[in-house]
């Protein structure tokens, strides 16, 4: 009785994520509830990866399916409130700006405890937990 539990319970955090882990003790929505910030992006369109234009910019997913984005643009630091959920390995960030809705699909291929990696037609972003 106790292997099967011990089984049933080791399975619970598998993943298929291409970059792994390809298992956890926690659930990819335990893993994704952190502050996060940007270790780089890879611009798809042209093959550069970018790291400083970056900097101060963070990703807070929280427990009730909201998050917050904090940008920072010359100095000038903004931020983006909305919900976010998972199907499958596809983050969904949904947020609204003036009255319109506005959804952000991105592929998850990495989630761990201390590495985000996702993507889109456009970028691979790579995150680290924000010390």
């Amino acid at each position: 009785m106790i292997k099967i539990l011990l089984v049933s319970f080791l399975f619970v955090g598998c993943t298929k994520f291409e970059e792994g882990p390809k298992i956890s003790l926690f659930s990819k929505a335990k893993r994704i509830i952190r502050t996060w910030e940007i270790e780089y992006v890879h611009d798809l369109t042209v093959d550069e990866i970018y790291t400083s234009d970056y900097d101060g910019w963070s990703f807070s997913p929280q427990r009730n399916s909201v998050y917050s984005k904090k940008h920072l643009y010359n100095g000038i630091e903004s931020q983006e409130d909305g919900f976010w959920k998972f199907e499958d390995d596809i983050l969904f960030l949904i947020h609204e700006e003036e009255e319109i809705e506005y959804e952000e699909q991105y592929k998850v291929l990495r989630l761990t405890t201390k590495e985000l990696w996702i993507s889109n037609d456009k970028e691979e972003i790579h995150y680290v937990v924000q010390d």
